[in-house]
């Protein structure tokens, strides 16, 4: 592990746009680059403000990066020769994958300047997604001759599996505090995907009708339970949800032709991505019925990854021949 200046880290400042009578969120924007990358994208933040993110280096090979208090420490897993982050929690532990010299895949645990890889039993690969603030993991694994995907929860070195009846390959992507899990599955026969949330100790699917979506699948939960992703009807138009109290409301940013929902926050404000056309976009805010756009001069194709409760928001664009990492904070008025 090493520490390099961000030189290269520069802020400009930019008005959100309007999407409604209300007034939106005007944002600083502050540039993550890991010098000579192919590329830097962001993951994932805590609420003490610190960015987990992966970098890419010009022979492709990709590492992890965490930014805090102005400066970007590049890290691996020993001996790896990959290494791709995925989840940090508040009290700054990481998880995420490795590759190893034999081409084998593990997860791992980062924490207090220690790795601890971390293997599914009889698992010949192994990926951790998320982490709670007490230090209970999600995962997934492929297992047996037939390498059947599954999932799992993970604390104090006990594995307990998450197993969907009747459905295919379940994924786990997000943890909360209080141990609840989001997460998708394939559904028989190649009819599409659909979420599910892991309350109790007992898999509850998340009541998107199949019959008007062909997929559905989650990127973020909060505190309150309240899980957030993205659809696709069966013309393959893309729209977020947001799935609360039992409930889901499909959220679609003014003007966009499809939206992503891929971060939420314990206020309940979350953010995404909106396409205005193929190949054009910006990030969104979405608070109390208010849309606020993220995007800057000298980028395009924006997304907001993820949100904290301070209100910063994490995301990438493009910029020259590659994927930068953008950190917004709201200016106060």
């Amino acid at each position: 592990m090493f520490k390099i200046a961000l030189t290269a880290m520069l802020s400009v400042s930019a008005a959100a746009l309007l999407s409604s009578s209300a007034s939106a969120t005007t944002y600083k924007y502050t540039k993550l680059i890991v010098p000579n990358s192919q590329q830097t994208l962001t993951l994932a933040i805590n609420n003490s403000g610190t960015v987990l993110g992966s970098w890419q280096d010009k022979q492709n090979f990709t590492h992890g990066y965490i930014y805090k208090a102005g400066k970007i420490t590049t890290f691996d897993v020993p001996k790896a020769t990959y290494t791709l982050p995925a989840g940090i929690n508040d009290s700054g532990a990481i998880v995420g994958g490795y590759q190893d010299a034999e081409y084998v895949r593990h997860g791992f645990i980062y924490e207090n300047g220690k790795f601890t890889t971390v293997d599914y039993p009889k698992a010949s690969a192994t990926f951790l997604s998320g982490i709670n603030a007490k230090g209970e993991v999600v995962g997934g694994a492929n297992v047996g001759a037939s390498e059947a995907a599954i999932s799992f929860t993970y604390n104090k070195n006990a594995f307990t599996t998450i197993v969907k009846a009747g459905t295919n390959s379940p994924s786990v992507v997000a943890i909360n505090a209080s141990g609840t899990v989001a997460g998708f599955y394939s559904l028989p026969g190649g009819a599409g995907e659909a979420s599910f949330v892991y309350l109790g100790g007992k898999v509850k699917a998340i009541p998107v009708s199949s019959t008007s979506y062909f997929y559905a699948q989650p990127f973020a939960i909060n505190n309150s339970n309240v899980i957030v992703g993205q659809v696709a009807n069966r013309k393959l138009e893309e729209y977020g949800y947001v799935y609360s109290a039992g409930k889901v409301t499909i959220l679609k940013a003014p003007g966009s032709t499809d939206s992503f929902s891929q971060g939420v926050n314990n206020l309940g404000v979350i953010v995404g991505v909106s396409f205005t056309a193929p190949t054009m976009s910006t990030g969104y805010v979405y608070s109390k019925g208010v849309f606020s756009t993220l995007s800057f001069a000298g980028g395009s194709n924006f997304a907001a990854n993820a949100i904290n409760d301070s209100g910063l928001v994490i995301g990438d664009y493009v910029a020259g021949n590659g994927t930068k990492g953008f950190l917004a904070t709201p200016v106060a008025d």
